[in-house]
């Protein structure tokens, strides 16, 4: 069977910085829904077609659509060592044809990731949050900030903030987290550990492989 992570949490719980960290140590692909769903509306493919637009109209793409997303992806990925799921699946529905159609189709072993992170921290950490558009690297001016000003230490490109990293959005995001997202914590449960996020990102690290590796990750 080949190892399958997915991280859940809501937004600024870190998914996307220990989705890096995980790959670099691991060596599995990873891929985020918003990066195949840009890659395939950039490559105007027949997928990419459809999803256009749901975007432009700023209506939900629907579910099937990004379970074949990703079953596209990891059919073109099968020579992975494992795969690593950054935002999906994101509601209950795309998990259960997650389920159906993915898991037993490609022999995947899922381990899911819960990163629990108190409410006050997550809009502390997205309202002081930058990210590297080229590199995706991401820092924060309080507890990561860049070397030099505003520049990725990574690439040496400018670094900026996310559009929706304001007190509005934010709040709003979450309450479509906690609408969408959060039952699928119940619905992974058998396969799910729960991480303290509210660590610093090295303790986190430390504890997502602890918890992987009582998986019996490979």
């Amino acid at each position: 069977m080949k190892p399958c992570i997915i991280l859940l949490g809501p937004p600024g719980s870190g998914k996307g910085s220990q989705t890096e960290k995980l790959k670099s140590f691991l060596g599995f692909q990873t891929v985020s829904t918003g990066d195949l769903v840009r890659s395939q509306i950039k490559g105007q493919t027949s997928i990419g077609l459809e999803i256009e637009p749901f975007l432009k109209e700023g209506r939900l793409v629907p579910d099937e659509l990004i379970v074949q997303l990703f079953k596209e992806w990891i059919k073109d990925n099968q020579d992975a060592k494992g795969f690593i799921l950054d935002g999906f699946p994101r509601t209950l529905e795309q998990a259960y044809i997650f389920n159906k159609d993915i898991v037993g189709k490609f022999n995947l072993k899922v381990q899911v990731i819960y990163l629990e992170v108190s409410v006050d921290l997550l809009i502390s950490r997205m309202l002081t949050r930058l990210i590297c558009n080229k590199c995706k690297a991401v820092y924060n001016t309080t507890s990561k900030p860049p070397k030099h000003l505003n520049q990725c230490d990574e690439c040496g490109e400018a670094l900026e903030r996310r559009q929706d990293d304001n007190p509005e959005t934010i709040v709003t995001r979450n309450k479509e987290y906690m609408s969408l997202t959060a039952p699928l914590v119940e619905f992974f449960l058998e396969n799910l550990v729960t991480i303290n996020g509210d660590q610093d990102s090295e303790k986190v690290f430390s504890d997502i492989m602890k918890g992987l590796n009582n998986g019996n990750l490979n």
